[in-house]
């Protein structure tokens, strides 16, 4: 963190029935001077350890905030920015004040960001962030439930928690279109979303097969390696350009 050795990915999202892309989500690499580049799994949980994923969070949201205007389309519409939170940066009361003070700073309006929170983490750790969601969501700050169907108890606690959108966990939409119970979990979470008034993204698509499925049953938008791979801002750029020229022809 202090050497500045965190770079950020983009994975693009897009609408199933447009075909747009709406948004882009940020994932944080670590480009080790020695060893390359290190994905995720192999620090979140030692940053946590060491209590330092609150300072890796906000480094990832302030680098982010800078770098999204770059992803604007011809007519200068911005994706939408998905940032994720980690759980202990909820514990924090002074978090809505200060992630709204950081989007004034790289002036993005609050509805272009939505702040994405595992769902194992908020059902361990809900009594105690209920409240700074609730304030979030005041502030217009729209939020997500990452990894949706992965936990046990967020069912009866669903209705609780004040999110704007459901992301269906990769290993559901993985086997979806072959496995009848991943399917039905699928079409599941994106019935509850809808009926909960939130948008429903699926993670992790990777052929038409699920596309086609997502989209027969509902589902919004889809992020996954059949559209791309998170890539660096750079790439991203290239990407989108190509992208929104194909979508223009």
């Amino acid at each position: 963190i202090e050497r500045n050795e965190f770079v950020l990915h983009y994975q693009p999202q897009i609408d199933l029935a447009s075909g747009t892309v709406t948004g882009v989500e940020a994932l944080v690499r670590w480009q080790h001077p020695e060893r390359g580049l290190i994905f995720p799994d192999d620090f979140i949980g030692r940053a946590e350890e060491l209590g330092l994923i609150d300072d890796l969070g906000w480094l990832v949201m302030d680098r982010a905030l800078d770098e999204v205007k770059q992803f604007a389309n011809k007519n200068q519409v911005v994706p939408r920015l998905a940032l994720n939170a980690s759980v202990q940066s909820l514990l924090d009361l002074k978090f809505p004040d200060r992630f709204t003070s950081l989007l004034r700073k790289h002036d993005i309006p609050v509805d272009g960001v939505i702040l994405e929170i595992t769902e194992s983490g908020l059902i361990n750790e809900l009594s105690h962030t209920l409240d700074v969601l609730t304030r979030l969501r005041m502030k217009s700050v729209h939020l997500s439930i990452d990894d949706f169907g992965t936990g046990y108890a967020m069912m009866q606690q669903l209705v609780n928690i004040p999110a704007t959108e459901l992301k269906i966990d990769r290993n559901f939409v993985k086997n979806m279109h072959v496995n009848s119970s991943d399917r039905i979990m699928a079409e599941k979470s994106i019935e509850i979303g809808h009926e909960l008034g939130m948008k429903v993204i699926a993670e992790g698509v990777e052929t038409e097969q699920q596309l086609e499925l997502l989209r027969r049953v509902g589902c919004d938008s889809a992020q996954g390696y059949l559209y791309s791979r998170p890539l660096p801002p750079n790439e991203l750029v290239r990407w989108l350009g190509e992208y929104h020229a194909r979508m223009d022809r």
